[in-house]
């Protein structure tokens, strides 16, 4: 009997993901509008901490960014992918938020999708931050993976990010959606 492919997911790097208000279902990461500086809505987390984690907001991951304005982003890979035959899981994560608790969340979708289909591996796609994460799972539960494609992880250092995390950074024509704070 002839195994089926692996399951393909995929995850995104860094601001990679909309982010969606859970109450009022609003995107406030990243739409046209904000590209633009059309709009400007609060991305910032919350400074309050308890018991060593950071307290949540009202913003959750939503799906990976298809396009920026009318560039495509990662909507051509996740059309592909959605093609190709094999089952395809995107796994969105608020990237805002610190890396080990993404992993956490990571490895757990990935048993999920393990379990959905017979214990066989994932074939993992990782983009930038998302490879990182992606390692680490590895590191953790290699079970869980087929295989792991690493795409522009910054395995020698991301510096680049620093300038972001830092000071902001221009988000389109938008200077202050992506701002320090």
């Amino acid at each position: 009997m002839r195994r089926q492919s692996p399951p393909v997911v995929f995850i995104h790097g860094f601001k990679g993901c909309h982010l969606r208000h859970r109450a009022t279902n609003k995107k406030h990461w990243l739409t046209a509008g904000q590209a633009l500086s059309l709009s400007n809505p609060g991305i910032a987390l919350p400074l309050d901490w308890r018991k060593q984690r950071q307290l949540m907001d009202a913003l959750e991951p939503d799906e990976p960014l298809g396009k920026v304005l009318h560039v495509p982003f990662y909507g051509p890979l996740m059309d592909w992918c959605s093609k190709r035959g094999a089952a395809f899981y995107p796994f969105s994560y608020d990237w805002r938020r610190d890396n080990s608790e993404t992993l956490e969340q990571f490895i757990e979708f990935l048993r999920e999708v393990t379990a959905r289909h017979e214990g066989q591996g994932a074939q993992v796609i990782g983009h930038s931050n998302g490879g990182l994460i992606s390692y680490g799972a590895l590191l953790r539960e290699a079970g869980l993976f087929h295989s792991v494609i690493f795409a522009a992880t910054p395995f020698g250092g991301g510096l680049g990010m620093l300038e972001d995390l830092q000071l902001g950074t221009r988000t389109g024509l938008n200077t202050r959606i992506a701002g320090p704070d």
